[in-house]
């Protein structure tokens, strides 16, 4: 009888243990301050959070992390004007869910979606259960639009399930602490340190941002910016090799990246510019492609004899990122010089 009852009283501990040690755990994240803040800078989002997260490599603008790895944070920035006509924040919302559910199984909502306006934004969120490679995790996920700026930003906050019970608090009250203000971009040009590329395989030489990274693919050069909101694109030609003029090859190029696109507009009509040795020939577009609205900076590059050579140039961004860059790409195209 005596092992009886110090059996029953080890397990009745064991169960104490674990009930006090989980509600532990919660009020100590329900209670947790928000010391440390961190941002997206490109949209001019901040968040806060408490001393023991950190930022975590991921495909997010910025994911945040807490030391023992159990929740992970998620945000992408936005802004409105980058969407496409037509396209609205809720669109954004139900993209952005419908493309993380549909890699995951038996999705479920655990907490019906809500709207809540405070603190100068709106928080749009909802808590799902779904499976994924054998495992059941949490997913609590809003849109965020702020009554000051013209940013809104998306969160996707992952846990084990059952996790949102202990971590339900802290998860809102980051959310909350979010502010957007005008997005930083290029402020002050001078500040962008450019580097010089060589591109032999089409014999030329250009500078871009230093920040900016090569990217191989089906043109003969790519190179975009670290969070891909812009591009520059070229295509080199031999002038021996083809039958028609730069202005004809020209519009050529334009009318087949073009036509893949919606909503097309002239931004700024042709020019036609000589300038160190070379003839600049430029026009600028506006289209929608998908949810996202694109300048596209169209460029035809000739070199005066003796270069045999020819270039289709784009720089192809979202408005807010080519407007950020406007300093930036007038250099790039003026740096293109040709090597042979």
């Amino acid at each position: 009888m005596k092992r009886f009852i110090s059996f029953f009283l080890t397990i009745l501990l064991f169960c104490s243990f674990g009930f006090f040690s989980c509600n532990f755990e919660k009020a100590v994240y329900d209670n947790a301050e928000l010391t440390q803040t961190f941002e997206v800078e490109e949209y001019g989002i901040k968040i806060s959070a408490p001393n023991n997260f950190e930022e975590n490599d991921s495909s997010f603008d910025l994911q945040l992390t807490n030391k023992n790895k159990s929740l992970y944070f998620g945000i992408f920035g936005f802004s409105k004007a980058n969407l496409s006509n037509g396209t609205t924040v809720r669109d954004i919302f139900e993209n952005q869910k419908n493309d993380l559910f549909s890699k995951r199984d038996n999705v479920k909502v655990t907490v019906a979606e809500k709207t809540d306006n405070l603190n100068g934004k709106s928080i749009c969120s909802a808590v799902y259960q779904a499976d994924k490679d054998g495992n059941t995790f949490e997913y609590y996920v809003a849109i965020i639009e702020f009554d000051s700026s013209d940013s809104f930003a998306y969160i996707c906050v992952s846990m084990n399930s059952g996790d949102y019970n202990t971590y339900g608090t802290l998860i809102r009250s980051m959310a909350e602490s979010m502010t957007a203000e005008a997005a930083k971009g290029n402020e002050n040009t001078d500040s962008v340190k450019m580097k010089d590329i060589s591109v032999p395989s089409i014999g030329i030489r250009l500078s871009i941002p230093e920040e900016w990274t090569e990217v191989s693919s089906q043109f003969d050069y790519q190179a975009n910016a670290k969070d891909e909101s812009i591009g520059c694109y070229i295509y080199g030609y031999l002038k021996s090799d083809i039958s028609s003029t730069a202005e004809e090859l020209f519009e050529e190029q334009n009318s087949l990246l073009l036509e893949a696109q919606k909503n097309v507009a002239v931004k700024d009509e042709m020019q036609t510019e000589k300038l160190n040795g070379k003839t600049i020939y430029s026009i600028s577009y506006t289209g929608d492609y998908g949810t996202s609205k694109f300048v596209y900076d169209l460029y035809m590059i000739e070199f005066d004899a003796p270069s045999n050579r020819l270039l289709w140039v784009a720089v192809l961004g979202w408005p807010s990122a080519t407007e950020q860059n406007a300093d930036v790409i007038p250099e790039i195209i003026n740096s293109i010089t040709s090597q042979g």
